[in-house]
C-alpha cells in the first residue's frame, strides 16, 4: 500500500502545486465538479499532461483532498498527437476545461482532437451488428433458465442493463459515463424506456426484471431492425462495413 506522501487542504491548493512543476505544461479538468468545489459527494476529475512521457506503466493515479476521491490522469504532450485515441476513456478530454497552459498549446491540441476523435453521429453497420447481437445474445442465455441460478441471472441482468443503457447513450450521442443526462435525456425524450429502466432497478422478481429487459432492448433497436432474428444472420466486420460481394462470398462459403 502506497500512503500519501504530502497533503493538501483544498484542490486550489493542489492545483497551484502542480503549476509548479517545470514538466506539468497543461491541467485538464473533466466532470460535474469544478476544482473549487470542497462539498463532500462526488469525486473531482482531472488530467496531468507533461511535455515528455513520465511512465510506460502508469498513466494515473487516485487519492484524496479533503475527503474528496480525486482521479488523476497523467498523459504526455504526444499521446494528444494521435489520429484516434488510445482508449475511449480519453474522449473525455473532448469536453474537457483547460486549466492551466502556459505554453499555449493545449488549447490547439484540444481543437484537433475534437475533429480527430470525434466519435461519428450516425452507428456504423459494425456497430449495429454487434449491438443487434449482443443483445439478443444476453437475453436469449436468460431466457430458458432464468430461474436456475437466481444469484447468476441477478448478476447477469444488472451487468446487460448497464450494456444497453451505453449502447443507448452511444445511439443519442450521450457524453459517455454521464448518467444524469443519460436519465434526464431519456426521461424527456423517450418516457417510455425511461420507466422500463426504473421498473427494472426498482424490481427484485427475475420474472418482472427479465421481462423489463427484453423490453428495453427491444426498445432501444426499434429503429435498427430490432433483436437479431432466429431466421437471420449478422456478419462480424473488421471494417464498418464490407461490400455486397464480400458477403455474398462468405454466405456462399459457409451456407
Amino acid at each position: 500500500m502506497i500512503t500519501q506522501t504530502k497533503n493538501f487542504d483544498s484542490i486550489v491548493e493542489f492545483m497551484e502545486h502542480l503549476k509548479s512543476k517545470p514538466e506539468v505544461v497543461g491541467i485538464l479538468e473533466y466532470g460535474n465538479r469544478t476544482y473549487e468545489n470542497m462539498l463532500k459527494g462526488g469525486d473531482y476529475d482531472l488530467t496531468v499532461v507533461t511535455n515528455t512521457p513520465v511512465s510506460e506503466n502508469i498513466n494515473g493515479l487516485h487519492f484524496h483532498i479533503g475527503g474528496i476521491p480525486v482521479d488523476c490522469g497523467i498523459k504526455c504532450i504526444d499521446e494528444f498527437k494521435t489520429d484516434k485515441p488510445q482508449s475511449d476513456f480519453d474522449l473525455v478530454h473532448l469536453k474537457c476545461r483547460i486549466l492551466y497552459d502556459p505554453l499555449c498549446i493545449m488549447e490547439n491540441l484540444i481543437n484537433e482532437i475534437k475533429i480527430k476523435w470525434a466519435v461519428p453521429i450516425e452507428l456504423s453497420e459494425r456497430e449495429i451488428a454487434w449491438i443487434r447481437f449482443t443483445f439478443k445474445h444476453s437475453i436469449d442465455k436468460l431466457k430458458f433458465r432464468l430461474n436456475d441460478d437466481k444469484m447468476y441471472s441477478y448478476g447477469l441482468m444488472q451487468m446487460n442493463i448497464i450494456w444497453f443503457l451505453e449502447n443507448y447513450m452511444r445511439i443519442k450521442n450521450i457524453d459517455p459515463g454521464n448518467l444524469r443526462e443519460a436519465w434526464r435525456y431519456m426521461k424527456e425524450n423517450d418516457h417510455d424506456l425511461f420507466v422500463m429502466f426504473e421498473s427494472f432497478f426498482t424490481s427484485c422478481d427475475l420474472s418482472v426484471m427479465f421481462e423489463k429487459l427484453q423490453s428495453t432492448a427491444e426498445y432501444i433497436l426499434k429503429d435498427f431492425g430490432g433483436l437479431w432474428k432466429d431466421d437471420e444472420i449478422l456478419l462480424n466486420y473488421n471494417g464498418d462495413c464490407a461490400s455486397d460481394f464480400e458477403k455474398e462470398s462468405v454466405i456462399k462459403l459457409i451456407f
